[in-house]
């Protein structure tokens, strides 16, 4: 399961630059930033005690190369849509949470989920703390 976070962490990013797999694969500033975005979010699951394998981000980043160039993912779908909630919220706001309960940083998750919202509205309303176990829900774009 947490394999799975990781990748799915990594290249829902993407959609911060608008941009297909093949294109972040060739881009090595985009590749580095999202490579970063990974090891916030691995340091923060070995914070928590979560059992990764050493090389989840490589491994992570190399099944990019399994996708044809022009493939979006369904974030960045979702994300092109004004009138459609993501998930952002699920994918991001954990990150730096937690990290701020075990003092690690997270400025490169920080920095993109600000340029997704200075992008698009955010559609969820949040129902309780996230650290006590945040219900998200979409709603209707105003």
């Amino acid at each position: 399961m947490g394999e799975v976070y990781f990748y799915l962490r990594l290249w829902s990013s993407h959609g911060t630059y608008e941009k297909t797999v093949g294109e972040i694969l060739v881009d090595d500033r985009l590749k580095d930033q999202l490579t970063s975005v990974m090891r916030e979010a691995a340091a923060l699951a070995r914070g928590l005690g979560v059992a990764l394998p050493e090389d989840i981000v490589n491994v992570s980043v190399a099944k990019g190369n399994n996708f044809p160039y022009e493939t979006k993912t369904s974030f960045q779908r979702d994300f092109e849509r004004m009138d459609k909630p993501d998930e952002r919220k699920l994918l991001r706001v954990p990150c730096w949470r937690f990290g701020a309960r075990l003092n690690i940083d997270t400025p490169q998750t920080r920095e993109l989920h600000e340029i997704l919202n200075r992008k698009k509205p955010i559609f969820w309303e949040e129902t309780q703390d996230l650290a006590a176990g945040s219900i998200y829900f979409p709603v209707s774009p105003k």
